[in-house]
């Protein structure tokens, strides 16, 4: 949520779509049939350390003129340097995020 959280704050309102049940990652089908004309952007997580179907979100962003920002949630447990070389090079931006399991 704390992704989600980040667009309210900045007054964006963000569309969920369902995921990939395979993956836990977005399912990029359902993310180009909830694209309006409303939409500038994708966000996707890269959930646990498995990278997004990156290909298929740039396709629709590319046909849409969108923009798109990852959250590598975990993906900086496979090496810090390798999250901020994959993450650098297929987004406009790229952040990190870790999930804190509850004590």
């Amino acid at each position: 949520m704390a992704t989600a959280h980040s667009l309210l704050w900045n007054d964006i309102k963000p569309v969920f779509v369902d995921i990939d049940p395979e993956t836990l990652n977005l399912d990029p089908a359902k993310v180009e049939a909830a694209i309006t004309p409303h939409i500038i952007a994708i966000m996707a997580v890269h959930c646990c350390g498995i990278l997004c179907d990156v290909k298929a979100l740039q396709n629709i962003a590319d046909n849409y003129n969108l923009k798109i920002i990852y959250n590598a949630q975990k993906l900086r447990q496979r090496g810090p340097q390798r999250a901020v070389q994959l993450t650098a090079r297929i987004s406009a931006a790229r952040l990190w995020s870790e999930l804190v399991p509850f004590l």
